[in-house]
């Protein structure tokens, strides 16, 4: 199959089947196969009853072949099975008796395979790699598409919750008692990626280093991506060599991920634990109120 995307697809099918695998930060997902103006409308308007969600190999496989009839290019749509409700999962009949990726059965075999649907949803998960939703999926339950690797690798690191509280603490030198989109970034000391949001601490002690004064921040964020500490490092290196800049390359990756539903991003270090954090959407702000400094700095 010769089109202009087919080696990036490869590779960042690559790089999914890798984010998917045990253990991985995509495993629990499944994924619906499609092209980038279905994703834009499904993204918008969610899926009515019947829509197919699979494995990501097999998902791949289904957005491969609808962007190479369609002239346009393949996606993937992101969902945790935990989200799907169960009552309306079903298998696929279809998929069990014509296997993705796997074109010929034998009788035998399509029989065998019709058996363990009958098992229910899961099984029929096992035989064939794909489900079937009977029932409408809200916009709200999806997590975005895949559409490059870099996708796959930085902005699927996601988990999707409802709306709860989340607390952190914020240290600054100076004096206000609400942020505001003029805040970002202000301080000519600290790092461009000040534009990325409201950074926040998530223990008073970690926030304590960057001012004398310390904000407690209160904050309900419904939707929340999850990067790597070195990602952090990644991006900051792609900052540097922008050529707009790089205060404008931070404002342009907060407003991305703005655009695709995240309010809140978690730095999640290499033992898994997260001490900092950003809050993207300052809609999702509750209350910020000072509290005595735990560590102060020295001027």
């Amino acid at each position: 199959m010769d089109v202009e995307w087919g080696d990036e697809w490869r590779a960042t099918m690559r790089e999914v089947l890798r984010l998917a695998g045990e253990g991985g930060p995509l495993e629990g997902y499944l994924f619906h196969g499609t092209d980038d103006v279905s994703a834009r409308l499904r993204l918008a308007d969610g899926f009515g009853p019947g829509s197919c969600w699979a494995r990501a190999d097999v998902a791949g496989i289904y957005a491969r072949d609808r962007a190479y009839l369609n002239g346009t290019r393949p996606v993937l749509v992101a969902v945790r099975l935990e989200d799907l409700p169960e009552a309306g999962l079903d298998y696929d009949e279809a998929a069990v008796e014509e296997p993705v990726g796997r074109p010929y059965r034998t009788v035998r075999r399509i029989w065998e395979a019709r058996g363990m649907a009958r098992g229910g949803w899961r099984a029929g998960l096992e035989a064939s790699g794909c489900v079937r939703m009977r029932l409408p999926l809200g916009p709200e339950a999806l997590l975005g598409v895949v559409q490059t690797r870099v996708d796959a690798d930085l902005l699927w690191r996601a988990s999707r919750r409802d709306a709860a509280m989340v607390v952190g603490w914020h240290g600054t030198d100076r004096e206000f008692d609400a942020f505001s989109e003029e805040h970002l970034g202000s301080n000519p000391e600290n790092s461009a990626n000040g534009m990325l949001g409201v950074w926040v601490g998530m223990e008073p002690e970690v926030a304590g280093r960057f001012g004398h004064r310390l904000l407690q921040v209160e904050a309900a964020p419904t939707k929340v991506v999850r990067f790597a500490v070195r990602d952090l490092s990644r991006f900051n290196r792609e900052a540097f060599r922008f050529e707009a800049g790089a205060e404008e390359y931070w404002r342009r990756l907060r407003a991305d991920l703005v655009a695709r539903g995240f309010q809140m991003l978690e730095l999640v270090e290499a033992s898994g634990r997260v001490d900092m954090g950003v809050v993207l959407d300052l809609g999702c702000i509750r209350s910020v109120e000072e509290v005595p400094s735990l560590s102060p700095r020295t001027p």
